[in-house]
């Protein structure tokens, strides 16, 4: 085997999570990796080939406390580096510089991806010059007491900005869901109504940075939620897309994701249609890493997506792009979409609330 002690990767995202094919990299003896996206995968309605882009090293919650709740009094483990690998983002543009791509061959085909130049030599030094720093992380956690088994709970969770020139679109979209959603409960609150379980409202912070607030939360009422949690309704970047109602649910509540999308009719934009039930149980995106893996919780993502953006390779979105706060409002100027996904949440909320 070729000696790769000394050998920086080129690492694509997709296809697999980023950390799982770093923690090959070290186990094969890699220094540091360059991780890239190729220009076929980015996003067609931005233009991101000149931007650099941010992703996670962390697993999940604090590196500091692993497997136990970060609060006041807990003993914090020493962790100046969360891999042994020296890890870079580079944008497309740099990667063009490095590498030859091939030209599109004609308006209709199929986007040709990135290849390594069959001969040409290049020499790369990476030098990785950050520092670990703790910041505090806060939640937001709000809920509506049920009426009949109030110790049982409906978790609706999506996520606040931690860094206000990241991920803008992702927080706004869930965030405007998660609103307008709690908005149209209360008014029903108000003539009478109370939902036979509790539902609990929380807004995540720290997501960007490895899911640290659902985590610790999670954590912290471990034995609570493994007894009485009976869902997590994932509101993470509802509006992808303008095309395609996509679900993603674990395989308890695979049914009722499926009969929601086939009952109900729900607005789509652009040419497309929605598509009959789409029912996935693939690996969600978001904060609902802890309640299904962890604590053996089922969860259900409903999202409006472009079928293009379907068929691309998944785990893209483990990169974080800085993007203008106008996006948003771009992608869905009428909040059509944003009304559909809160209808859709609200129906499937209303079937999990009832014992």
């Amino acid at each position: 085997f070729t000696n790769v002690s000394s050998k920086i990767a080129l690492l694509k995202l997709g296809h697999m999570p980023l950390l799982y094919k770093l923690s090959l990299l070290e186990e094969a003896g890699f220094k540091g990796a360059l991780l890239y996206i190729d220009p076929c995968n980015l996003p067609k309605f931005q233009n991101l080939s000149n931007k650099a882009f941010m992703v996670s090293l962390n697993s999940g919650g604090d590196p500091s406390t692993p497997g136990y709740s970060s609060i006041d009094g807990s003993y914090k483990q020493h962790r100046s580096n969360l891999t042994s690998l020296l890890v870079q983002t580079i944008s497309v543009t740099l990667v063009r510089k490095l590498f030859i791509s091939l030209e599109e061959t004609g308006e209709n085909e199929v986007c040709q991806p990135l290849r390594l130049p069959s001969a040409e030599r290049k020499i790369v030094t990476l030098n990785i010059q950050t520092q670990p720093t703790y910041k505090t992380i806060s939640n937001v956690v709000g809920y509506l007491k049920g009426a009949t088994v109030p110790d049982r709970y409906i978790i609706v969770g999506s996520h606040h900005s931690s860094l206000p020139s990241y991920s803008s679109e992702q927080w706004a979209h869930g965030t405007a869901a998660m609103t307008a959603l709690i908005q149209a409960l209360m008014r029903k609150v108000k003539k009478g109504w109370r939902p036979e379980r509790t539902i609990i409202f929380c807004s995540w912070g720290g997501t960007m940075f490895g899911k640290i607030g659902s985590y610790e939360w999670a954590e912290d009422l471990k034995k609570v939620l493994q007894r009485n949690a009976v869902a997590y309704v994932n509101l993470h970047d509802p509006i992808r897309g303008e095309g395609i109602l996509y679900s993603i649910a674990s395989p308890s509540v695979q049914q009722l994701a499926t009969e929601v999308t086939k009952n109900y009719k729900f607005t789509c934009l652009g040419p497309e249609k929605c598509m009959e039930s789409n029912a996935s149980s693939i690996q969600m995106q978001g904060d609902s890493d802890y309640f299904i893996n962890h604590l053996g919780v089922p969860a259900l993502q409903f999202s409006y997506q472009d079928s293009a953006m379907l068929e691309t390779a998944s785990f893209v979105s483990e990169a974080v792009f800085p993007v203008s706060s106008t996006i948003p409002t771009k992608l869905d100027s009428s909040f059509r979409l944003h009304e559909s996904i809160t209808k859709v949440k609200a129906i499937k909320m209303s079937h999990l609330t009832v014992i």
